[in-house]
């Protein structure tokens, strides 16, 4: 300037770019130098925009995965932890699909034998209870086999006396006896019994002890 002398301006080195630091150097003049856009936090995704500046985003954490909760740590960033499908239900079997999330089935509870009744309780899981293998019938013995169920045998009566019919009362229970009736209908014989063989005959004696008699026997009417 002819009235003060030299005049020094500063040179502007802004390049309208909000994502630089403008810098100027005595020798080489005006240079740049990145903005870094670090917030230290691992949850968001930084960027810079050169109208803006810097820019953070929250960081998308979905894995896409229904058996995973995602969550993020600022230290860290994202975590995934796996879910629970506990139903606390014991009658059930649960898993995790990926694209549904949990899942569960029915628990089959395993036949063990034909005298045990299977049923799920919700809390204690499979049990099982005994069949009950009553047929109200006084004259059997109910029980019970494993591989075929329940067994009903007729009650034994039997008193091993061939001069009886062995009998089971049905509605009071107990066995009774009535007598073998021996009868052959025939007037020509006596009928009896025998306890080890059971029913016996011997012939009728038609002899009148009169020697001027023929003695005979008719089946129908006995002794002539």
């Amino acid at each position: 300037d002819p009235e003060k002398g030299c005049v020094f301006e500063n040179i502007d080195c802004n390049d309208d770019d909000e994502c630089t630091r403008d810098l100027c150097d005595a020798t080489s003049g005006c240079y740049t130098e990145d903005v870094v856009c670090d917030d230290r936090d691992e949850c968001t995704d930084d960027s810079c925009d050169s109208d803006y500046g810097c820019l953070y985003s929250c960081k998308d954490c979905d894995d896409d995965n229904e058996c995973s909760t995602d969550d993020c740590d600022s230290e860290i960033g994202c975590t995934h932890r796996e879910v629970s499908c506990n139903d606390y239900n014991q009658c059930t079997i649960e898993s995790c699909d990926p694209s549904v999330g949990c899942t569960s089935v029915p628990r089959e509870c395993p036949d063990i034998d034909e005298c045990k009744d299977e049923y799920c309780d919700p809390e204690q899981g499979c049990t099982y209870s005994l069949v009950r293998c009553d047929d109200y019938d006084l004259c059997t013995v109910d029980s019970c086999d494993p591989a075929t169920g329940c067994v009903y045998t007729p009650t034994d009566c039997s008193d091993t006396d061939l001069c009886t019919n062995d009998l089971c009362d049905t509605m009071y229970g107990g066995c009774y006896y009535e007598d073998v009736v021996c009868d052959d209908e025939d007037e020509c014989t006596d009928d009896y019994c025998i306890c080890d063989e059971g029913c016996s005959t011997s012939p009728v004696d038609c002899d009148d002890h009169n020697k001027c008699t023929d003695d005979s026997c008719d089946s129908d009417t006995g002794c002539v």
